[in-house]
């Protein structure tokens, strides 16, 4: 959005929690030209407690290349993640529909009738970790689609395909006949 705002109106905020570490409350923020003074002039008073230290640390690690170092290695083991999902996807869950792309969460669409209640304990019992489709909604959205949501953030890509075959195994000792 921020590249495509020809009318100045959009902020661009980014964290590094994901490239770095979850505990790093630092980031960036690009704005139009027209809002610089303003927004520094808010930052100085709301800076009070910000760890200067880590921004420091920080622009060290970044000036001396380092960051980009790091956030290639991350990038390249996502994608290498990214492509055993989706070859593990496309192997055991060609009945299925899903996104295949590189971002980090994939999502499988399941059956209207599945017994979403059924699949999560099914999940559970073969130790499978997955987002609960109904945090994608708002409380009162009327929800008329159900999913699991994958993310390989936190799982080595050697198990992977173990992984999609435990979901495939759990989502067909959920179906409703």
């Amino acid at each position: 959005m921020f590249e495509m705002d020809t009318n100045h109106r959009v902020i661009y905020l980014k964290s590094f929690s994901k490239i770095m570490f979850p505990g790093q409350r630092l980031g960036l923020t690009v704005l139009p030209q027209e809002l610089t003074t303003e927004f520094v002039e808010l930052k100085e008073v709301i800076d009070i407690q910000t760890n200067t230290l880590s921004q420091v640390i920080m622009q060290t690690f970044i000036e001396s290349g380092l960051y980009e170092h790091h956030k290639d290695k991350i990038v390249l083991r996502h994608r290498k993640k990214a492509d055993t999902l989706r070859n593990a996807l496309k192997i055991h869950f060609e009945h299925y529909i899903f996104n295949d792309n590189h971002q980090m969460h994939t999502v499988i669409e399941l059956p209207k009738e599945m017994n979403m209640n059924k699949l999560y304990q099914e999940l559970a019992k073969r130790n499978v970790l997955v987002d609960d489709h109904n945090k994608n909604y708002v409380s009162t959205y009327k929800r008329n689609h159900k999913f699991l949501k994958l993310n390989t953030t936190s799982i080595s890509e050697n198990r992977i395909e173990q992984g999609i075959c435990l979901i495939l195994e759990a989502i067909e000792a959920s179906k409703i006949f």
